[in-house]
């Protein structure tokens, strides 16, 4: 038999790319996408869910979120059990979305085999405003060309039932509910008018059962009644049901025989029930003990409530802000055993956090979704599953972001193969940390118990032998009195006292001393005005030190340069940058000008001195734009005279393989359209991919790059942001600037191949095979979460001719 011959090319990046990036439309991935690490998502949803469906054997959400775990997924999205994947471009409410109104997918329900959505949203696909959604597998379509709002999905013996305010092509009246039968529309004569005080009509809940069908919303009159927002249908007309409530009600369902509804009401007709109820057929009974308040408030708006109910036939679980059902603590949910309400859990959320959604799966798992970002001091992301003792977070463990709906990292440094990313945030991936986290090789970790009030900050960081030093606005770290300057041994923390008495903004380091920037007056008793240096025992200063804020430190070839709001450097002019010498500061040249201007970032390359900053219109002699280069002799811009610098503020300076990297909130650099992030090769400006950008669901604002640091080969890049290269990135983001993907190693036999591919880690890539070099087909296009793959192919995949392999990296 003949030997089998395995050969291999390195592909070429750039693959097409499925990705949408926009929140209405697909866009075509950019080159230099496939160069972002996918993995610095943030576990669970960056905003709650509103419906659960199970569907084709998995949960699927839809909901006001704009991505999941490691994928962009615009309001809808698929979880595996692993991880989160988006369902084609999603679906995503409209640019004028308030929470006032019901936006975006606000229901789920699988039917035929095929996924339904509903609520008020764009079908990405065709940037087409839709209330009624469906999922083949494959694309989003328009269902029945419903247009309003739907805001309730249900399946009963074989249909559809749609609850909310919404019409039909040609027809000019708005109905509150409708049944689907896969081929045509039934309506019941809900013809609904809004309600007189409460503005536009809406259905808040619906709930079917045979021929009978309970609808309450906020309308006035429905099918030519008045209804007060309450009506039942027994199969030939509409009443109203339930009369006489006392105070409000937000769900109904069937579960069993019998109807419950949910509110905050302290009775129903003649009945005194609280919170929940059922009805007998004839009347309205307590269910168990009292869920939520005793009593109804007469004045304010009491926060105990019962929001939703949820029935899988067996058991009828009750979500919302109630503490407790009689005697029986509880934390907002509960399940009712047909005899008591049982606690599922408590002290589960803090005060501001509230649950939107409760689900289950046909094999009995429980599903939470709502406004909450922790549970009992884990990270969740707004969604959590019930293990029958505890709710657990819904992953994905990988995820390597910080922060929570959004955090920003202002400082990094490396120590080894780790790096430290500082800042304002309390999450880290699936650890709770305080403002300060270390990112290893397989995941993220804390520091100690770090900085544990919510308003601290770390703005600065640097390594010094085996300490990392930390700078900042705090006043302890890890328990130990710290003010604004604190060491991490490895171990433990240890602060310097009162040594420093203001923010430091800057830290650098020549590897024995501690040179530290900010807003401070003095060090330890020392002038230090606004800079000081430590020998690891005492402080010093460094001459009088500047007359305003030093921002930037940096120190090479002998040199200790600073740069800031200052204008004088130890009694001699220096407009905003300096450079100490040992024994007494220095200018360089005529220094930068402009007004308010300001240096906040430095980077010694060679005989080269890059400062960066705001409000930059003068370096020396020379017109600048924020970013200017001092060669030794004289400054000079980068860029040609119209078109240099960067439009904006200037935050942070990298230089990685010879090429400067910019961060900061600007938007043009040179020619060039950027996002706050942007390289100078020598000659010319250009961007990183799509960059960094904010989700529109969390702000419209600029991206800001607060902090660059070269590792490697690789960039990290630091700041208040939520995706880079398109896919999900909050606050930190790691972009490899020369990937290097190889074979390690080849094994195969007749039976099988084996493919080791390295150099993948946080990057997608596609494996190829040919037997022609001409004709490619597909083996294996996934993401990769280690740093090596083994591949096994089977013997088909060769060919006696031979079999070439090639891998692709794609956006």
């Amino acid at each position: 038999m003949k030997t089998r011959r395995v050969k291999l090319l390195l592909g070429s990046l750039n693959l097409a790319a499925l990705l949408c990036q926009a929140l209405c439309s697909p866009a075509a991935p950019i080159a230099g996408d496939e160069r972002w690490d996918f993995r610095f998502g943030c576990v669970g949803l960056d905003n709650s869910p509103t419906a659960f469906a199970w569907h084709d054997g998995q949960l699927h959400l839809g909901g006001w979120f704009y991505t999941a775990g490691h994928a962009v997924v615009n309001g809808v999205a698929r979880w595996d059990g692993t991880n989160f994947w988006p369902l084609g471009g999603g679906l995503w409410m409209p640019s004028d979305f308030n929470f006032n109104q019901l936006s975006g997918v606000m229901a789920l329900a699988s039917f035929r085999g095929q996924l339904i959505a509903g609520g008020e949203f764009f079908l990405t696909d065709t940037n087409t405003t839709q209330a009624l959604a469906v999922w083949n597998g494959t694309n989003w379509s328009s269902l029945g060309g419903v247009t309003g709002r739907v805001t309730v999905l249900k399946v009963e013996s074989d249909a559809l039932y749609v609850g909310g305010v919404f019409g039909f092509p040609g027809d000019t009246n708005r109905y509150a509910v409708a049944r689907w039968d896969g081929a045509q529309w039934e309506t019941f004569g809900s013809v609904v008018e809004a309600c007189f005080h409460c503005g536009e009509a809406s259905v808040h809940s619906l709930a079917v059962r045979g021929q009978e069908i309970i609808v309450l919303g906020s309308f006035h009159y429905m099918a030519g009644l008045p209804t007060g927002g309450y009506v039942r249908y027994d199969g030939t007309q509409w009443d109203q049901f339930p009369s006489n409530v006392g105070g409000g009600l937000r769900d109904v369902t069937f579960h069993g025989d019998q109807v419950f509804v949910a509110g905050q009401f302290f009775s129903i007709g003649a009945d005194n029930v609280t919170n929940v109820a059922r009805w007998s057929g004839t009347n309205w009974l307590p269910v168990g003990e009292h869920l939520g308040i005793a009593t109804w408030p007469l004045e304010g708006i009491d926060d105990e409530s019962v929001d939703r109910l949820h029935s899988d036939g067996d058991a009828l679980y009750a979500i919302g802000e109630f503490t407790r059902s009689g005697s029986t603590a509880m934390d907002g949910v509960a399940r009712w055993n047909s005899t008591a309400w049982e606690s599922m859990g408590t002290n589960i959320l803090s005060d501001n956090d509230w649950r939107s959604v409760i689900g289950t799966s046909p094999d009995g798992r429980v599903f939470l979704g709502g406004y909450f970002e922790s549970l009992r001091g884990r990270p969740a992301g707004h969604i959590a599953e019930w293990n029958g003792i505890q709710w657990q977070p819904l992953g994905p463990d990988t995820a390597r972001g910080v922060g929570e709906s959004i955090g920003f990292v202002f400082s990094l440094a490396a120590n080894g193969p780790d790096v430290y990313a500082g800042g304002i945030f309390q999450n880290a991936g699936p650890v709770r940390v305080g403002a300060l986290a270390r990112l290893t090789p397989t995941g993220t970790t804390n520091v100690g118990t770090s900085f544990t009030n919510f308003s601290d900050r770390v703005l600065a960081l640097t390594v010094m032998g085996s300490n990392l030093f930390a700078g900042g606005r705090f006043t302890n770290a890890g328990g130990v009195p710290a003010n604004c300057l604190a060491r991490w041994d490895g171990e433990t923390w240890s602060g310097f006292g009162n040594a420093i008495q203001s923010n430091v903004l800057a830290l650098a380091t020549d590897g024995s001393r501690l040179f530290v920037g900010g807003l401070f007056t003095e060090a330890q008793g020392s002038v230090g005005n606004r800079i000081a240096m430590w020998d690891g025992t005492n402080w010093s200063s460094l001459g009088s030190g500047m007359d305003n804020a030093v921002a930037a430190l940096a120190w090479a070839n002998g040199f200790l340069y600073a740069g800031g709001s200052f204008t004088n450097a130890g009694g001699t002019a220096a407009n905003r940058i300096a450079r100490w010498n040992g024994s007494a500061w220095e200018a360089l040249g005529d220094s930068i000008g402009g007004t308010n201007a300001r240096v906040n970032a430095l980077l010694v390359s060679g005989s080269n001195v890059f400062a960066a900053g705001q409000r930059f219109t003068m370096a020396g002699s020379r017109a600048v734009t924020n970013i200017a280069q001092w060669n030794g002799v004289e400054w000079q811009p980068l860029g040609s005279v119209e078109s240099n610098g960067v439009n904006n503020t200037v935050f942070t300076l990298a230089m990685v393989n010879g090429d400067l990297f910019v961060g900061g909130n600007f938007t043009m650099a040179g020619s060039v359209p950027v996002k706050g992030l942007a390289r100078w090769d020598g000659t010319n400006w250009s961007h990183l991919g799509s960059g960094v950008d904010y989700a529109q669901s969390i702000s419209t604002s600029l991206p800001r790059v607060l902090a660059l640091l070269p590792h490697g080969n690789d960039l990290y890049v630091g700041g208040a942001f939520t995706t880079a290269g398109g896919y999900p990135s909050y606050g930190i983001a790691r972009w490899v600037n020369q990937p290097t993907v190889r074979f390690d190693f080849i094994k195969h036999s007749s039976a099988r191949t084996d493919l080791m591919l390295s150099g993948l880690a946080g990057l997608r890539y596609t494996l190829e095979a040919s037997a022609d070099l001409q004709n490619w087909s597909g083996i294996v296009s996934e993401r990769a979460f280690t740093p090596t793959r083994e591949i096994a192919l089977p013997a088909t995949t060769l060919t006696n001719a031979g079999t070439f392999f090639r891998v692709f990296l794609r956006p």
